[in-house]
């Protein structure tokens, strides 16, 4: 059996295991656990096939996964640039009182 024939049959057998797996219905609890990679062959299986899921719906759970990760990354931003703020603020108020001190002290000279 030549290499192209093995890696033939190969491909049928994972294409048989993928029909399997993504011909059944996809519960929403379901398709939000499964890794990127996972989804990936989903979509990939149900545009070669006639899969009961619609294409889309892999997209639009990349989409949804994708926007929750720019999510957290943004809010965790966020709360750097809070705490960046704080310090800022308290450095400003350490600065004035110094240059307060400092005037009177001349002053008093």
């Amino acid at each position: 059996m030549s290499e192209a024939q093995q890696r033939s049959g190969v491909n049928k057998r994972e294409t048989r295991q993928a029909y399997k797996r993504y011909s059944s219905p996809v519960t929403l609890t379901d398709l939000r656990s499964m890794p990127d990679d996972e989804l990936i062959r989903g979509f990939d299986a149900t545009i070669t096939s006639g899969w009961t899921m619609d294409p889309e719906d892999y997209l639009n759970e990349l989409a949804r996964r994708a926007a929750e990760a720019q999510g957290d990354r943004i809010e965790s931003m966020t709360r750097v640039i809070t705490h960046l703020t704080w310090i800022i603020a308290l450095l400003t108020l350490v600065g004035a009182i110094a240059t307060v001190v400092s005037v009177m002290l001349v002053a008093h000279s």
